[in-house]
């Protein structure tokens, strides 16, 4: 059997797999012939649906008393016409029970035949599901516990379709979060009641008989979740009733109501661009008081916020003496510019905003962004209220505003606003200028980083307290708007180092306003690239690994040099020039004789020899230059031993520390004497520990001090304070058999990641003569917010849907791997573990369903793994192969497809081994994804992740953005899998997976 054979075979088992899930269905014109009848109904009047059943029309179904949909059946009516008649003695109506569903759609209609006499009920029940759409809905009952359609369920929606001529309510919703959009209700005597549940409502039209029967077009209890938009509402007796209830509304139109809004017990809503006309007075037949806003006593504690309305103001209503009240806010978008020439945006203004009738609640303060403005703001214009002493309604205004704002010393006038809702500004905007200097900083790498822009610098002009910043951008460019004054200007980048003798016109330069328009407000600023230092030996500089050397035995001290900007070797390109090396040490025993030159490659090595009379610690500096001044640094011991009682060794984390004396053993020892070995903190907690350290040596230690040290700085060092408890300082002398007692002040960051971090508390002095060590493990625990909850929650549905997939394309494969029975119970084990993981956080248990998320995700991982090594080497192989990466689990079925329609290349595309130079001939061809592989040249850290420049074998190189975290280093040799994008005509990969094959081999130049 040849591979497209296969994939031909595999996609014939899908299509009959789907053809055999459609036959299991009921499809049929005339579904009154199929339905399940009640064996009691006589005339067949009753339709009981337990199954899936399709009615297909135009057709009539008259008549009918009574539907119910039972659990596990599926009814569904298109273009379907159904009556509704009986007596007063019978029960008409619909039932959806829990495990049911009911679809209407396709112009679909259900009436009740006894017109006004007699409406029938419609139920869709707690666990029920469905939709109405595009169909017409009419002469529903208005009895107790059924008003129009009742709807207790989330898994709902009514879209498209109208609700016309019934006897109460069009809607009853009373749990659950269903969804009504895109209709209209009218001819009701009411329109939708809320109570107890968080529908959304969208894009509705709610038009009632125009007479003194009706209810409320929107009648709302103790629901604030709803989400409610875009509703036009007309005669009503009530617009909206809200009742213990706490909304927003947004573009709410109410006209031709007696009440418009009438909040109770508690209540508060907010309405956005919403409109309120028209209240109509009924005089003697029953309502003379027509008011947009209505408050009675049962309006206490209520309050009404109108976000830029559009209404009369003097319709309002206190009826009795209550404590509600009704707020009016208008939209206000503030700008600062510069007076300057270019009337340039102003960012980094501080903005403050004032009511000159209440100064201290209505005063705000903003910071201005890179287009001179902040988020849109909302004033107030009035509050109005009850005054019961008085017996009358009371107005407090709050429309005259000042606005004023400050960079720097540079400030404004107030600027006077009137807020009304007929005199505010018509365009709903301020504009602030500010007299201000436009400066523009372009910076540029110099030497072997000429042609090169410098981005994301931090650029800052300083004068006084005032210290102004901007970032460039990808062009190198940073634009800051500052007063007049003499500014100090630093720019700082991770990849590059700051020149003294720098291009612009001195290291103090003067920014005056008169010169904006003068090419002296332009700065061209130069920068040479860092250098970066890789010791060989893992990462040490010396060839023994232990930096551990006897006394006239000769050591290695090796490595490379890269520049950070691009990762290139020193001396790896055209304009890098020549590169050396020298070594400098406390002592002339480290030094190098002079400098050294550095190989194309950017290697360095250099051979010396210690003398060491005494066994003594030894810090070698490692000085790397260019020829253009461009340079790098990077500080390495050795402990350098006369006699073996002498060793001083760097002991690992559980070690007791100590150190050796250049005149014995014991004149140098520290002793770590009191200390936490284990520290449990949640996220974004703060501690105080306390560590006492004791001088056991025979001489004394200057400036002994504490640090928390671990691999590749897992516990960061801006996560804790460390000082002498006595003192405050940061060192402490300590004489023989002296002890000194640090305070560790720990401050976890809430983003700190929630895991066990291995350190170790290591005590020194500034010489390193003495070193005290000792283990410790900080466990940091995951703090529970809505926003991490909902990460977890996302992480489990990603992992269940994986496993899904995972599951499926198992059992397409597993003809052809070994060991079957085994993988069939893993796959059953993972299971288990997933549905663990979702019960514990529905129960709220979110630590133990993380940690069950994390053991699912590596056996995951494991399972993969196994299947590619007890695959059989046979064409099925190839959907195997699909199993190594995440990518191939959710692609496979689509690259399948494409493979069947438009041959192998495309599936092999997405799997083989793709080389960098076919790439980045044809990059538009690898859009939809490829899989690359190479030794990693250089690692950059930006705000999207990590961006590495990979090399493969022939020499061809390409820059890969990969989001995730990763522990890969330079040396590594990796693959990736991603889609080719291009920026700037220069092709880039977006990775989604990445692996490491090997670490750290034989460079690739």
């Amino acid at each position: 059997m040849n591979k497209k054979f296969l994939i031909i075979v595999i996609f014939a088992v899908i299509f009959l797999s789907i053809s055999a899930f459609g036959a299991n269905a009921q499809s049929l014109r005339n579904c009154t012939n199929y339905a399940n009848y009640s064996s009691n109904a006589a005339t067949n009047r009753t339709w009981i649906i337990a199954n899936s059943t399709l009615c297909l029309g135009p057709m009539k179904v008259e008549n009918i008393s009574n539907i119910t949909i039972r659990t596990g059946g599926t009814l569904h009516l298109q273009d379907i016409n159904i009556s509704f008649n009986g007596s007063i003695t019978e029960t008409l109506g619909v039932a959806v029970e829990s495990g049911g569903t009911l679809k209407i759609d396709n112009g679909s209609t259900i009436f009740s035949a006894n017109g006004t006499a007699l409406g029938y009920s419609f139920y869709y029940y707690g666990g029920s599901s469905g939709f109405i759409n595009n169909s017409s809905i009419s002469g529903l009952q208005n009895f107790t516990g059924s008003n129009g359609i009742n709807i207790q369920t989330s898994s709902f929606e009514f879209s498209n379709s109208t609700i016309n001529n019934s006897l109460g309510y069009a809607f009853n919703i009373s749990s659950g979060s269903p969804t009504i959009k895109n209709s209209t209700f009218f001819n009701n005597p009411a329109g939708i009641l809320v109570w107890n549940s968080s529908p959304t409502i969208t894009n509705i039209s709610i038009k009632l008989t125009a007479d003194t029967t009706t209810d409320a077009g929107l009648n709302i209890t103790n629901s604030n979740g709803a989400s409610i938009t875009n509703v036009t509402l007309s005669n009503q007796t009530f617009g909206i009733v809200l009742t213990n209830s706490n909304l927003t509304f947004l573009n709410i139109s109410i006209d031709n109501s007696t009440f418009g809004v009438f909040p109770k017990s508690n209540s508060r809503a907010i309405f956005v661009d919403s409109s309120f006309t028209n209240a109509r007075s009924m005089g003697s037949t029953g309502f003379p008081n027509a008011s947009l806003f209505y408050f009675n006593v049962s309006s206490n504690n209520s309050n009404v916020t109108l976000v830029n309305p559009s209404w009369t103001n003097t319709n309002i209503t206190f009826y009795g003496d209550n404590t509600a009240n009704l707020t009016e806010k208008w939209y206000v978008d503030v700008y600062v510019r510069s007076n300057n020439s270019n009337s340039s945006f102003v960012q980094g203004a501080t903005v403050v905003i004032n009511s000159t009738a209440n100064l201290s609640t209505e005063l705000r303060t903003y910071t201005t962004n890179s287009s001179g403005t902040f988020p849109r703001i909302n004033l107030t214009s009035f509050i109005v209220y009850y005054n019961a002493t008085m017996g009358t309604n009371v107005t407090a205004n709050y429309s005259n505003y000042w606005f004023n704002a400050t960079k720097g010393n540079a400030t404004t006038a107030n600027t006077s606003v009137i807020v009304t809702n007929n005199g505010l500004f018509l365009n709903r905007n301020v504009t602030i200028n500010l007299t201000l200097s436009t400066v523009t900083i372009s910076v540029k790498g110099s030497g072997a980083a000429a042609g090169y822009t410098v981005q994301n610098a931090l650029v800052s002009l300083t004068n006084g307290s005032f210290n102004l910043t901007a970032n460039t951008s990808a062009a190198g460019i940073a634009t800051i708007d500052v007063p007049f004054g003499v500014y100090t200007i630093n720019v700082s980048s991770g990849n590059y180092t700051q020149l003294a003798n720098a291009s612009y016109p001195s290291s103090n330069y003067t920014v005056n306003v008169s010169e904006c328009s003068s090419s002296s407000c332009a700065i061209n600023f130069t920068m040479l690239p860092r250098i970066n230092l890789t010791g060989n030996n893992s990462g040490s500089f010396w060839s023994n690994a232990n930096q551990n050397v006897t006394s006239g035995t000769a050591i290695t001290i090796a490595g490379t040099a890269s520049y950070a900007h691009n990762g290139t070797a020193l001396g790896g390109c055209s304009q890098c020039g020549n590169a050396s090396f020298y070594i400098s040490s406390a002592t002339s025993y480290l030094h190098s004789i002079g400098y050294s030159n550095i190989s194309i490659s950017g290697a360095f090595s250099k051979t010396l020899t210690p003398t060491e009379s005494s066994s003594i610690r030894r810090t070698a500096d490692i000085w790397i230059l260019d020829s253009h001044g461009a340079n790098g640094t990077n500080s390495t011991h050795l402990d350098v031993y006369v006699a073996a009682g002498a060793n001083v060794t760097d002991g690992g984390g559980g070690g007791t520390g100590g150190g050796g004396g250049g005149e014995g053993a014991g004149n140098y020892q520290l002793v770590i004497t009191e200390y936490d070995r284990k520290l449990t903190m949640a996220q974004g907690e703060t501690k105080l520990v306390k560590v006492t350290v004791k001088n056991t040596g025979l001489r004394a230690l200057e400036d002994v001090g504490l640090i928390i040290a671990s691999k590749n700085n897992e516990i960061s060092s801006t996560w804790y304070r460390i000082n002498v408890s006595t003192t405050g300082l940061a060192t402490e002398d300590l004489s023989s058999g002296e002890t000194v007692v640090y305070n560790v002040r720990i401050i976890l960051p809430s983003s700190a990641l929630s895991k066990t971090y291995a350190g170790t508390w290591r005590a020194k002095d500034k010489d390193s003569l003495a070193i005290a060590e000792r283990g410790m493990n900080l466990t940091i625990t995951q703090v529970w917010t809505t926003t991490t909850i909902a990460a977890l929650n996302n992480s489990l549905t990603s992992l269940e849907k994986i496993f899904a997939d995972l599951e499926k394309n198992f059992t397409l494969i597993k003809g052809s791997v070994a060991n079957v029975s085994q993988f069939e119970t893993t796959l059953k084990s993972i299971n288990g573990t997933i549905k663990q993981s979702r019960a514990s956080f529905d129960s709220g248990a979110y630590d133990d369903a993380k940690s069950k998320a994390d053991q699912v995700s590596t056996d995951i991982s494991k399972f993969v793994a196994d299947i590619e090594v007890a695959r059989s080497i046979n064409p099925a192989a190839v959907i195997i192969a699909a199993f190594t990466s995440l990518i191939g689990i959710v692609i496979l079925v689509g690259v399948a497809v494409a493979a069947s329609l438009g041959g192998f290349f495309i599936w092999w595309m997405f799997f083989r081994i793709i080389s960098i130079g076919e790439v980045k001939r044809n990059p538009a061809k690898f859009a939809g994804g490829v899989r690359l592989a190479g030794a990693v040249k250089s690692i950059t850290d930006t705000k999207k992740g990590k961006v590495f420049l990979i090399a493969d074998t022939s020499g061809e190189r390409l820059h890969v953005r990969y989001p995730y975290y990763t522990t890969t280093e330079v040396g590594d040799l990796i693959k990736v899998g991603g889609v080719v994008k291009i920026y700037k005509d220069i092709p880039y990969m977006d990775a989604t997976e990445l692996s490491r094959v090997t670490m750290k081999p034989t460079t690739t130049k």
